[in-house]
């Protein structure tokens, strides 16, 4: 393993830690009943959350691309968008510690897109 990964794998082990942390309390001192209104009523609100959605399938295009079960990948898919940046976190670390550093694992959809 490469300094550059390992580094990789601490910036996105303190990130991890970073978001638990804040959806511990977000949901002890929150409301999001209270919140969720302003949320989506502004349009900054609405652009944060189109961002958000946009880097979900940013996310779940290199899962497909990187996974060799689609059934698993899609696995990984629904649990990113069910609970978020938290499963990036623990996707991208694992990818990371158990990747050939020279050979990515693939699926048929990353071997067609690779023949194009």
């Amino acid at each position: 393993m490469t300094s550059a990964t390992r580094l990789c794998i601490y910036l996105t082990a303190l990130l991890l830690i970073t978001l638990t942390g804040a959806l511990i309390y977000a949901i002890t001192k929150g409301d999001f009943a209270t919140s969720g209104p302003i949320l989506f009523g502004s349009p900054w609100g609405i652009m944060t959350i189109v961002d958000l959605y946009a880097g979900f399938l940013l996310f779940a295009m290199f899962i497909y691309a990187t996974h060799k079960d689609t059934f698993k990948a899609s696995l990984w898919v629904v649990t990113l968008m069910l609970l978020g940046n938290m499963i990036a976190c623990v996707y991208l670390i694992l990818w990371l510690k158990n990747r050939n550093s020279q050979e990515l694992p693939h699926n048929g959809l990353a071997q067609s897109l690779n023949k194009h």
